[in-house]
């Protein structure tokens, strides 16, 4: 007996604690079927008595998604936050709430001896505030906007609070004041106004600009004065010593004749919103210049792609039609180095795009780094054309048998010795490695042109170039960051502008063997790669007397044309615009072929230039950009024609034979 009463009075116990927690809390049996519920769940969800719900079934539940109620039959705990539509909600139970709500469930189980599931516990939280807070922050600029309105309308109905009940004032989330024309504080709600400004800012009965700003007059742009005279409401923002952000509105009071009476001073801190609008502020900055690096890129690379493939099927065509073995070798050679380049080009996209989805693929593997260094050497040095420019490579090991991405280390080094070559026009280059504790050291160092101050701190980023007519995409080098970053290494580099520069990676891997021999006894550790380079050929003057200048900055591309046009004109040569202009303007030119991307002077300005004292020489542009943009400009400039690269031989005869060429 006493048992039971135990028992009994326990029961009482826990039930009482059950109905009165302020979360909500739901009792289903083992088939679903609600068996109790809480008071405060009934009060969310609008409902006066539990006959009213007892008994619903919770997988019936319309707030519950199908893949939720698996995991509930299941015996899975599951947390999530449902959206409850009251409206539809109404047929299936009664309530007098309406609108959204948003809720926290989580469904937990009481589970038998035998692990088996008796009961399921839901356990409910009105998240509604903090949902639409959230929801709030994706709409900033527009909550904002409409916050203001709202709490100017709230200001207006404050006032009238304020002479009816100045202890509702003292409690409300912002600073009030009420001050006289004579500038005199009449009242204010003291703990708030000094909460927001960190000390008493409006004293009932003193000036609020000794008491605010320690003036002795009043402040020069004062709000208070402006809402005065335009008799709107004004606002003014502060940033306090305390790295606080307050907002100060001024709302005019009219007495019954219609004078301004005196003025409500409203202070709010605005610390978080203006944070959060800063914050917003710099994502639409980030992604602005996003899509301007991306509009840079794609014009760029319909550029950097036209210019080789004018060489593969400009030379294509002249290799089938010549008869002359060393033209053909000739041709050859420039198509093959310019499907290179278009490989290369090709290849820094597809690593982009690795790059961009996180996948850099890394295959390391042993091999002799010796050997494959003197390998990397001798094709480095088939690419240096400049006879003014030495290749040095500093191989310090007989041997070095390393465990590394074998593909990837060489995509690095090409990548330094690539860019020395692009921007040193005489001196050396010098490339190496050294084994440093348990990395290798890799470098090429250079006497080319350094990088300037303001551009050091975009070496590595992508599509930068230190000089935009350099061929290629300005990626190599934030490429070989990501590669040596994924390899957990470290790379830098040292420039002084005019003298040089030294680029570096330093690579984490396994040695099985290094073997040295003394530098002094070994030719081999400082090979000097000299090549010839042979002085581009002039157009052999032909027999036409039409003189055709050909305006181009590239070389290939200069010969290209020539070639074509052997035995048909007479071709000039102007390595850029300016030159192009000091040529038509001292010599008889019949016709102008205008490339638009040139350093010095571009194609464009070129153009205008030479409209300005001859309006009759037709000038025809030749060029890789593409964009009806770019046609657009060039005839707005003064062309008379525009052609695109690669180079349609027969294309281009037609052309010059339509202008009297």
């Amino acid at each position: 007996m006493e048992q039971t009463l135990v028992n009994g009075i326990a029961d009482n116990f826990l039930h009482n604690i059950f109905n009165d927690l302020s979360v909500g809390l739901e009792l289903y049996d083992k088939d679903g079927l609600m068996i109790d519920v809480n008071y405060s769940r009934l009060r969310s969800m609008g409902i006066k008595d539990k006959k009213d719900i007892l008994g619903y079934n919770l997988f019936n539940y319309t707030s519950f998604s199908d893949e939720i109620k698996e995991q509930i039959r299941k015996g899975e705990t599951v947390r999530f936050v449902a959206k409850y539509d009251f409206e539809t909600l109404r047929r299936l139970f009664p309530t007098h709430l309406s609108g959204i709500k948003f809720f926290e469930i989580t469904v937990s189980f009481v589970h038998n001896d035998k692990s088996e599931i008796t009961n399921y516990m839901v356990i409910t939280q009105d998240v509604t505030e903090r949902v639409l807070w959230q929801n709030k922050y994706d709409n900033l600029y527009e909550e904002a906007v409409r916050s203001k309105k709202e709490l100017l309308e709230s200001e207006q109905r404050m006032i009238h609070l304020i002479r009816q009940n100045e202890l509702v004032l003292n409690n409300i989330n912002s600073g009030l004041a009420y001050i006289a024309n004579d500038y005199i504080v009449q009242w204010e709600n003291i703990s708030l106004c000094s909460k927001s400004l960190s000390y008493e800012a409006y004293k009932k009965g003193e000036p609020c600009y000794l008491t605010a700003h320690n003036r002795t007059t009043p402040c020069e742009n004062c709000v208070m004065q402006r809402a005065r005279k335009s008799g709107q409401v004004e606002s003014i923002l502060f940033n306090l010593d305390n790295k606080h952000v307050i907002e100060v509105f001024a709302t005019p009071i009219f007495n019954e004749q219609g004078d301004v009476d005196g003025v409500v001073i409203r202070v709010d801190d605005v610390t978080e919103r203006q944070h959060m609008i800063g914050e917003l502020e710099k994502e639409r900055n980030r992604a602005e210049q996003s899509d301007k690096l991306k509009s840079a890129f794609l014009a760029n690379m319909s550029h950097e792609i036209r210019t080789p493939l004018n060489a593969i099927v400009g030379f294509s065509d002249l290799l089938m039609v010549t008869e002359d073995k060393e033209e053909k070798e000739e041709f050859i050679q420039i198509i093959n180095a310019n499907n290179e380049l278009l490989l290369k080009l090709i290849n820094d996209i597809l690593d982009l795009s690795k790059i961009e989805a996180g996948s850099v693929e890394l295959k390391y593997e042993d091999f002799d780094l010796a050997v494959y260094f003197n390998e990397l050497a001798a094709s480095m040095h088939r690419r240096i054309v400049n006879p003014q420019v030495r290749l040095v490579a500093k191989n310090p090991y007989e041997a070095c048998i390393v465990r590394l991405d074998k593909n990837r280390l060489a995509q690095i080094l090409t990548n330094f010795v690539t860019n020395a070559i692009k921007y040193t026009s005489e001196g050396t280059i010098e490339m190496g490695y050294e084994k440093i504790n348990e990395s290798i050291h890799l470098y090429v160092r250079d006497t080319g042109i350094g990088i300037p101050e303001d551009k050091k701190d975009k070496v590595f980023h992508r599509f930068e170039k230190l000089d935009e007519f350099a061929q290629g995409t300005g990626l190599g080098l934030s490429i070989c960051k990501a590669i040596v970053e994924a390899c957990r290494g470290e790379i830098g580099f040292e420039s002084e502008f005019n003298k040089g520069s030294l680029f570096w990676a330093v690579l984490p891997c396994q040695f099985e063997s290094v073997d040295s021999e003394p530098g002094a006894s070994r030719q081999r550790n400082e090979r000097e790669l000299n090549k010839e380079k042979g002085e581009p050929h002039a157009s052999e003057e032909m027999k036409s007397p039409k003189r055709v200048l050909v305006v181009e900055d590239i070389q290939s591309n200069f010969f290209l044309v020539s070639s074509i046009l052997k035995n048909k004109c007479q071709l000039l040569h102007a390595p850029n615009g300016l030159k192009a202009v000091e040529i038509v303007r001292t010599q008889a030119v019949d016709l102008v072929l205008m490339d638009m991307k040139m350093p010095v002077m571009d194609g464009r300005t070129a153009t205008s230039e030479i409209r300005k004292f001859n309006t009759e020489i037709p000038i025809i542009a030749l060029t890789a950009h593409a964009f009806d943009a770019d046609r657009v400009a060039a005839l707005k400039a003064g062309c008379d024609d525009y052609l695109v690269k690669p180079i349609n031989g027969a294309k281009l005869m037609q052309t010059l034979k339509e202008y009297g060429c």
